[in-house]
């Protein structure tokens, strides 16, 4: 089973474009808004053409999530990712500074009675440092940690649904919607990271490369470059058996990245 997913040309603005597999009225891509809103300007798609999905980062911060159809586990998805940066910028990409350029979901919409659906996701994230090579997982400067290549679980125990306060959690990648409320380091929308490990991906500025998530129900995984970061499941960890989303996110304006590309996205059941 296999299904080949082209990266449409309208993306955040254009009614027209659906989602494969969905209701006419879903978009291929949309831009999160609402509790993913970040501070300062959004991220824009500036152009795209077939498989092609080019998206403007420069100063700016957002979501971008696509949806397709339901793949059971085990399951992998392949894309080609390029990302170009101001040689210039106050914090290179080469360098360990913050928690990941970039922030890959993916997962399944579970529950959609909470008050916006992002509250009903479950799944995995990747935070990626595309840019830099070796480095320890943790570097201290002042007061502030700068952690590397980290990955997450979204969890589904309904315990989890609630922050501290009982509201629902209604984020999904933005600092806003992880950080409310953070306890025992569990994170809103009931994140908690499962691993952090050294380094990152070591691509050159505008470098393309092959990028492979894989999703088994023991393990995650993600590579490129040569390079593959995994974590093994420990009991209960795995809690779904499906996935449908892809959603990116860049949260950093500090880094001087200028674009990010995607093309040739495929997810397979294997």
């Amino acid at each position: 089973m296999k299904h080949a997913i082209p990266l449409l040309t309208a993306v955040l603005l254009v009614p027209s474009a659906t989602l494969f597999a969905e209701s006419p009225g879903d978009t291929a891509w949309q831009f999160l808004g609402g509790p993913e809103k970040e501070k300062g300007d959004a991220v824009q798609i500036v152009e795209g053409a077939g498989e092609n999905l080019e998206v403007l980062v420069a100063g700016r911060r957002g979501t971008v999530m696509r949806r397709f159809p339901e793949t059971p586990l085990p399951a992998t998805l392949t894309f080609r990712f390029q990302s170009s940066y101001d040689p210039k910028a106050r914090e290179v990409p080469t360098k360990l500074l913050g928690t990941g350029d970039f922030r890959i979901f993916v997962g399944i919409r579970g529950r959609a009675d909470e008050k916006t659906d992002l509250g009903g996701y479950e799944g995995f994230q990747f935070r990626i440092f595309p840019h830099l090579s070796d480095s320890p997982n943790r570097v201290i400067t002042g007061d502030e940690s700068h952690t590397a290549t980290s990955l997450w679980i979204r969890y589904i125990d309904p315990k989890r649904r609630l922050d501290g306060m009982g509201l629902s959690h209604t984020g999904l990648l933005s600092d806003a919607g992880q950080n409310r409320n953070k306890q025992k380091g569990i994170h809103n929308a009931g994140w908690a990271r499962v691993a952090l490990l050294e380094g990152g991906f070591g691509l050159k500025n505008a470098q393309e490369a092959g990028v492979t998530i894989r999703l088994t129900h023991q393990s995650m995984s993600i590579e490129a470059n040569g390079k593959t970061f995994a974590y093994s499941f420990g009991p209960g960890e795995c809690r779904i058996s499906k996935i449908d989303t892809l959603a990116i996110a860049h949260t950093n304006i500090s880094r001087g990245y200028q674009t990010y590309r995607i093309s040739s996205l495929q997810v397979q059941a294997r």
